[in-house]
């Protein structure tokens, strides 16, 4: 099939980004040419706008209109299109701190934090991931320009919170105290500390751990007699933090750590 826009597919796909930019919905295809086309006629341009690959499936029923340049391909970030899949939500995990320029690898998933329920989608090798959770905890964001839209991305201490909330492994706890050890500079400690406190008492007790074991000052965090887990196998026990952590980060214990 040719790539090649006919004078009429090209009308019709400049009329939909004047009226409504670069991501559009079937509904609004519908509704801005029903009175000239029928509804059949319709989706069959669509589909073939899809081949053609000046329609971009972003999800169902939603589509990024190509430009000349990128016919194919996405000309959007990655920060756009996950607030474009779900407007109440947030870029946060590992492609805030790669905004905010603490994380330099190749995401495979983008995840943001959702006041919806939204599976995971697939757009052209790229999973978007949405962690649903309630007003209470939808805050520490911050609104910024990229690709001339609004995107809304989590602040650096809001996104190592939501790594300690809601998505705990060794590894992203791991890359936690890496990101406090290697840009404690760059952080608000006042600011992340404050976001710990409206969190969990667990997120404040793995927070509390992280940093001792970087050397930073723990002040303003609260301590109870409960005692928590950092992950369901964890089985050594910090007597300070009432905390059950994983073995593996007694590597970064020095010998005058109590635990």
């Amino acid at each position: 099939m040719s790539t090649i826009l006919n004078q009429k597919e090209a009308e019709l796909l400049n009329s939909l980004v004047i009226k409504y930019g670069d991501i559009v919905s079937i509904d609004q295809v519908y509704t801005e040419f029903d009175q000239y086309y029928s509804k059949v006629w319709l989706k069959k341009f669509v589909s073939k706008m899809l081949q053609k690959g000046w329609l971009i499936r972003l999800k169902r029923g939603q589509y990024l209109i190509s430009n000349l340049d990128t016919r194919g391909y996405l000309s959007l970030s990655q920060y756009a299109i996950a607030n474009a899949l779900v407007k109440e939500s947030y870029v946060s995990f590992g492609l805030a701190l790669q905004y905010h320029g603490m994380f330099d690898q190749l995401l495979a998933t983008a995840t943001s934090v959702s006041l919806k329920r939204q599976q995971t989608v697939l757009v052209q090798n790229t999973k978007y991931k949405y962690i649903y959770t309630t007003g209470k905890f939808f805050y520490g964001w911050s609104a910024q320009r990229l690709d001339d839209r609004e995107i809304r991305v989590a602040s650096v201490e809001k996104a190592l919170i939501d790594m300690l909330l809601f998505y705990r492994t060794t590894h992203s706890i791991d890359l936690v105290l890496e990101k406090l050890s290697n840009y404690h500079q760059q952080i608000d400690f006042n600011l992340l500390i404050k976001y710990a406190t409206l969190s969990t008492i667990t997120v404040q007790k793995i927070l509390g751990f992280l940093l001792d074991i970087a050397g930073l000052d723990t002040q303003g965090l609260q301590v109870n007699d409960s005692v928590v887990r950092m992950t369901a196998k964890s089985d050594v026990f910090n007597a300070r933090w009432g905390l059950y952590y994983d073995a593996y980060f007694n590597q970064y214990l020095g010998k005058n750590y109590e635990y």
